[in-house]
């Protein structure tokens, strides 16, 4: 992560092959490990594969990363995302994590064995597992199913990026749930840039993807390209920051919702602030409801969105760790709709229409309460109910 040592980790130099211990491939999940490049080179770090199935006896290559920088392009016309995937971005200055989506689905449940070999240069590997870090706390099952990398789940199909994870649904076009770790590792002194571009990593059953200009016009440019993982929250690197603007991570929002001093926002900063402080955090958000769709390909627009916030007292605690004394939840979902202009006849609760009338609140008597982000506070198990998701699955 956000370290300059290379500690514990193993040092391969050009022309150096190391096997992983035997293991089980998990039913799903990526293959993820940590790496520090000291020096760019153009070298290679080329991941391999065997186990015990049929045509695997002798290593399959699965994936290669290149020691070279990611080129993070980024504009209108053009973008390296694909390719920067298998760069390097933070690797030189600390610990990067990479992901290897292509595990043969054939190995999957059966013990296998890994090698990493280096062709070129000096590499630190640390840190190799399946499955996202930012599940480490669940993969929020929707009505009961977990999200997948199967093109038959297309309405619930798992992304899983070294930034952020995402389940993706192809029926409103809109992350079903984006969730992020969030520590003081992932900041930096970036100021946002980036132009939000189609994501390429979905499957050809996706197509048409869902592209930036799709927003514009329905009607009047209303709606913003909402980030879900927010780009100042990946801000010590641009291929971090980049990875943030992509439409997989973006729902329509409105400005209203999602602007400086708007409690969406709020939240965001305080967030940040968290992190700053030394807690880690484990960040799900997605919309809820329709307020109709815009542009041909029928891309839903939320009725509210909705954030659930896993405040750690420091990094690295894990499921057993997790106590009342050192863990906090918030749970918020705001409307994705104008600010009212007018406080002089108090306004009604806008969640009242969502909560049971145990949980009916007071009207909203000012613009300062509108905009604080505690006058939208849930819990966890109203989420769950209006969501369909199962949250935190694994503190249950």
């Amino acid at each position: 992560m956000g370290i300059t040592e290379p500690n514990n980790a193993l040092k391969l130099t050009s022309g150096d092959s190391i096997t992983h211990n035997r293991f089980v491939v998990p039913d799903w999940g990526t293959l993820r490990f940590n790496l520090h490049v000291p020096q760019l080179n153009n070298g290679e770090l080329k991941v391999s594969i065997k186990g015990d199935a049929p045509g695997y006896d002798e290593y399959q290559p699965i994936g290669v990363i290149v020691l070279s920088a990611a080129e993070n392009k980024n504009s209108s016309s053009q973008t390296s995302y694909p390719s920067d995937r298998f760069r390097i971005g933070f690797g030189t200055t600390g610990f990067e994590t990479f992901h290897i989506d292509e595990i043969p689905q054939d190995l999957r449940g059966k013990s296998a064995t890994l090698k990493f070999e280096l062709n070129g240069g000096e590499v630190f590997l640390d840190d190799v597992f399946f499955k996202s870090t930012h599940l480490k706390f669940g993969n929020p099952a929707y009505n009961g199913e977990e999200a997948r990398r199967d093109p038959a789940q297309q309405n619930n199909y798992l992304l899983e990026k070294p930034q952020y994870t995402v389940s993706y649904d192809n029926n409103s076009k809109n992350p079903k749930w984006v969730t992020w770790q969030l520590n003081r590792s992932w900041l930096g002194e970036l100021t946002r840039s980036g132009v939000f571009k189609s994501d390429e990593t979905l499957p050809i059953p996706f197509s048409p993807l869902v592209t930036s200009e799709d927003y514009k016009g329905y009607p009047n440019n209303l709606y913003d390209r909402g980030h879900m993982a927010t780009s100042e929250q990946r801000n010590r690197d641009k291929k971090d920051m980049l990875s943030t603007f992509l439409m997989t991570n973006a729902l329509p929002q409105y400005p209203g919702n999602n602007v400086s001093s708007t409690a969406w926002r709020n939240l965001e900063e305080y967030c940040y602030q968290l992190a700053l402080e030394g807690k880690e955090l484990y960040i799900t958000a997605g919309g809820y409801g329709t307020l109709g769709t815009i542009n041909d390909k029928m891309i839903n627009v939320p009725d509210y969105t909705w954030k659930n916030i896993l405040v750690l007292d420091h990094p690295g605690l894990g499921i057993n760790d997790i106590t009342a004394a050192n863990t906090n939840v918030i749970s918020v979902i705001t409307p994705n709709r104008p600010a009212p202009t007018d406080f002089s006849t108090p306004i009604p609760h806008p969640l009242n229409g969502l909560l049971p009338s145990s949980e009916h609140r007071s009207p909203i008597t000012s613009l300062a309460q509108w905009r604080d982000w505690q006058t939208w506070t849930v819990t966890t198990v109203d989420l769950k109910r209006l969501t369909g998701l199962d949250l935190l699955s694994n503190l249950d």
